[in-house]
């Protein structure tokens, strides 16, 4: 009998250490990444009970997202006065589907939770003000996102417009694009249709061109290759052959240039500036083939960031390049 007390009650010993690092592990080490899970209902429910910070373009007077106060169990309604226009920089706010683009990166400060607000909240707690969220200013030029949404005119396009001195985004805008009001309505009904809709379209509006796709780089590419090329003992008089088109290794499909002729009007060979200049694929394929080779291409392509994790405040796709060996016993010579 003894026996048998004993091992009974090393089972609750033992039930109570679980529920005691269970307890632990849900109010320490996992409560960050529950209080800023989309899926947590409860306390985004919460959450509608602060007036949400404001998201703001660099002017700090455009309003991109803001809450205003409704009636109903849900306190704050969160809408989007300039709908589509910056729908892939704010994301949406849905008591269904959570967040996504500065919604959710921000969501600490807008939802007033972070600790830098701690300060703020003790002196709106005392002089018993309504809890509260912080706004945040983006580098977004508001007239420059207009220019853009306009400019591409319901295109299937992405346009981003970047200060070079500082990687400040002024603008960035893709098509399709969606209206974030539709899923940050109260309406439960409403959100899932609208949600379905967005899903089901084989464009996905709900995916940024501009910032969560990834595309062949085309000639822009070229900017990597003349800087290996550079790097590696070319200077921008160097001369290079220059067919009209020519058949890499490993394939049977040649390049050609734009209008299937020679660069630069039929000299049989031209400068690395020139090739450059004018944008000559040839030239170039023959510049990476010949005289750089896959590991010195891939290297400078990964000095200039591809590969690698671009620090970005929205979801950012990074630009691939595969490692040398993919690319066979390519080396120049």
């Amino acid at each position: 009998m003894e026996g048998r007390i004993r091992r009974l009650g090393l089972a609750f010993v033992a039930l109570f250490v679980v529920l005691f690092a269970q307890v632990n592990y849900l109010q320490v080490f996992a409560a960050d990444d529950l209080a800023n899970n989309p899926a947590n209902r409860r306390l985004l429910l919460q959450e509608y009970d602060v007036q949400r910070g404001q998201i703001l373009a660099r002017d700090a007077q455009t309003v991109l997202a803001s809450s205003r106060a409704t009636e109903g169990d849900l306190k704050y309604l969160r809408t989007y006065p300039e709908g589509e226009r910056y729908a892939h920089i704010t994301g949406y706010y849905s008591v269904i589907f959570g967040r996504s683009g500065l919604e959710d990166r921000y969501n600490d400060f807008l939802s007033g939770r972070a600790e830098e607000l701690l300060p703020q909240k003790l002196v709106d707690e005392i002089l018993g003000r309504p809890k509260r969220g912080a706004s945040i200013v983006t580098t977004i030029d508001a007239g420059l996102q207009r220019v853009a949404q306009e400019q591409l005119a319901g295109l299937p396009a992405a346009l981003v417009a970047m200060d070079p001195r500082t990687g400040e985004i002024l603008a960035m805008y893709a098509n399709p694009t969606f209206n974030p009001n539709a899923l940050a309505t109260h309406d439960v009904e409403a959100v899932q249709q609208a949600w379905d809709r967005l899903n089901a379209d084989p464009a996905r509006p709900l995916v940024s061109r501009s910032a969560q796709e990834i595309f062949p780089p085309g000639s822009t590419f070229k900017i990597v290759t003349a800087a290996a090329a550079l790097e590696n003992g070319m200077r921008p008089d160097s001369m290079i052959d220059n067919p009209p088109d020519y058949t890499p290794p490993q394939t049977t499909n040649a390049i050609d240039n734009f209008g299937g002729d020679h660069c630069a009007g039929g000299a049989q060979q031209i400068t690395l500036a020139q090739a450059f200049q004018i944008s000559c694929n040839v030239t170039f394929a023959k510049i990476g083939v010949e005289f750089l080779g896959a590991e010195k291409l891939v290297a400078q392509a990964e000095a200039f960031g591809f590969n690698g994790d671009v620090e970005s405040d929205v979801p950012f796709a990074e630009g691939r390049m595969p490692p040398a060996d993919v690319f066979g016993d390519n080396q120049p010579g």
